[in-house]
C-alpha cells in the first residue's frame, strides 16, 4: 500500500512469468478493485522519465479548453479510445443502479489502425450498453 492509501501492486513477478506471482498479483488486483476501485502499479520496467513525461502531457491535455479536447473524441460509446468528457458515463449503471452521471473525464489509448470489426469497435465486455 502506498503512503497515500492507494494500493500499489508490483507486477514484476508477472512479467517474469512466475505462476505463483501471477496468482498473487491477480488477488491483489481483485482486492483493490473490490475495495477502493483502483490501484497503481510498480515493477513494470517503464523508465521514470517516461512516466513523468506522460504525466506532464496528461496534465497539459486535460488543462485544454473542452472544445480543443473534443477534437479527439471517443469514436463510439463502445470504443475505449479518445477523449470522453465529464458526465458522459454512469459507472453505477453497470450494477443496474440509477445515478447521476460520473464527473470524470478520461482519454483512452491503444493501438492505431485497428480493423473495423466489432471486437475492436464495440468493446469486449458488452458493457457499452450501460454507458450514457
Amino acid at each position: 500500500m502506498a503512503s497515500n492509501g492507494i494500493p500499489q501492486i508490483d507486477i514484476a513477478p508477472m512479467l517474469a512469468g512466475d505462476p505463483a506471482g501471477k496468482r498473487k498479483i491477480a488477488g491483489q488486483v481483485g482486492e483493490a478493485l473490490e475495495t477502493i476501485g483502483f490501484f497503481t502499479i510498480v515493477g513494470h520496467g517503464v523508465p521514470e522519465s517516461v512516466v513523468g513525461d506522460a504525466r506532464d502531457l496528461a496534465y497539459e491535455f486535460f488543462a485544454l479548453p473542452l472544445e480543443e479536447k473534443m477534437r479527439v473524441p471517443r469514436p463510439s460509446i463502445a470504443a475505449t479510445r479518445g477523449y470522453d468528457p465529464p458526465a458522459n458515463q454512469k459507472l453505477a449503471a453497470t450494477l443496474g443502479n440509477e445515478s447521476p452521471p460520473d464527473l470524470q473525464e478520461m482519454f483512452g489509448m491503444g493501438d492505431f489502425d485497428l480493423p473495423d470489426e466489432p471486437y475492436y469497435t464495440e468493446g469486449r465486455t458488452g458493457g457499452a450498453k450501460y454507458l450514457k
